[in-house]
Parts: C-alpha cells; structure tokens; sequence
C-alpha cells in the first residue's frame, strides 16, 4: 500500500491545519529566487507547455512560510537557504549543512553551480552527498520533467540518514515528485504538496509510472 499523500494545494494554507510537531521531517525545495524558471522553454529538456516560465522561481519564501515549517515540524532540512538565509527564523547558525556535490571532481567546471547546500536543523556535523546530476549525464539515469528536479536517490540518502525514528515526512514543493518516489521505496509515509496543477500531474504520472513498474517486477 503507497504511503505517499499526494496534495494540490498551497503549502501555506496545507500547514495551517496540521497540529504542531506532527511531522517528524520536513524536506523543502522551495523557490531560490534566483530566477530558474525563466530558463523553462529553452531546452528540448522540458519541452511541455505546462513548464514555460511561470515565475515560480522569481522571489525566495518569505519569513512566515519557514516559521511555520517550524512548527509542523521537528526538524527541518531546506535546499538552497544560502540564497535566503537571512528568511530562516533565528537562532539559524547549523552545524550540519549538507553539500550535495553534482560534478564529482568532473572538470572543467560548467557556469552552472558545482553542488547545491541544504540547512538542517541537526546538531551534527556537515554531511557530503556525491551524486553526478549534470544535465543528461546522470549517475543514474532518471527522466527530467523538471528543471530543479533532484535524484531520487538524494532523497533516499536524506531518508535513510535523517528520519530514523520513524513517523511522517513533509515535503511541502512536491515538484517532480523525487521524494515521494524515495518514500515509496523506502517504505515511508510522507505528506507531499504541490501547488501548481498542471507540474503535479506531471509529478503524479512520474510517480504513479514508478509504483507500476515496481509492482510489476
């Protein structure tokens, strides 16, 4: 049976429903602000559509959005927060950020970022995760339907290092569905949200295509 709750909404209005502590992780890819969505469009890559600049990446969470993942959850992990890290409620200083290395020593260096940092609210040391995501050359060969997708298998690693007492994970930017593909193989319940209608379909589909072909085999 899929633990893996899938909702079209608003995170905001999603949150302000849950009880406080109800999630025991939550894993955010918000908005950078950084202006990724206006690269849609302009690779056979993400050729649909629904995908052409919808302005979602053109201004960062605000305060109140991280002060109430706060609240729904014990800890939190959060990507790209050194874009916007003056929006995380304070005290904010985190021992353990993690690195995601994209290149894996590969050179030369692309314009592109190297990795990607994520805040946690862990009190443990820094944490490396080496994953080649670059474009087509994938470590392991996923379908991109979106441009900040992240592998599957960076959310499996999250999963299987930070939620070890069990209990639900939020992620409330479902996006291309990464995480709820990594719960489903991990075999945990998770609350993913996803504001958009017509990327959680695509999502949706990505998902619901892996479900199937797991049965299967």
């Amino acid at each position: 049976m899929n633990k893996q709750n899938l909702y079209n909404a608003d995170c905001m209005d999603f949150m302000k429903d849950i009880p406080n502590n109800y999630y025991k992780l939550a894993i955010a890819d918000p908005p950078y602000g950084i202006g990724m969505s206006k690269a849609v469009g302009k690779s056979q890559q993400y050729s649909k559509k629904e995908l052409v600049d919808k302005k979602w990446d053109d201004k960062a969470m605000p305060k109140e959005f991280f002060k109430e993942l706060e609240r729904v959850s014990e800890n939190q992990i959060v990507w790209g927060a050194n874009h916007f890290i003056d929006n995380i409620p304070n005290p904010r200083n985190s021992s353990c950020w993690i690195v995601w290395d994209k290149r894996e020593g590969f050179i030369p260096e692309r314009t592109f970022a190297c990795g990607e940092l994520a805040w946690t609210s862990f009190n443990s040391p820094v944490r490396v995760f080496r994953h080649h995501w670059d474009g087509f050359l994938q470590k392991i060969k996923e379908k991109r339907i979106h441009p900040t997708q992240k592998p599957v298998a960076l959310y499996e690693w999250i999963i299987l290092k930070y939620h070890k007492e069990g209990g639900i994970i939020l992620d409330p930017f479902g996006g291309s569905f990464s995480s709820a593909i990594a719960g489903y193989k991990q075999n945990i319940e998770m609350d993913i949200v996803e504001l958009d209608k017509e990327i959680f379909e695509l999502g949706k589909e990505r998902y619901t295509i892996h479900c199937q072909q797991t049965t299967l085999f």
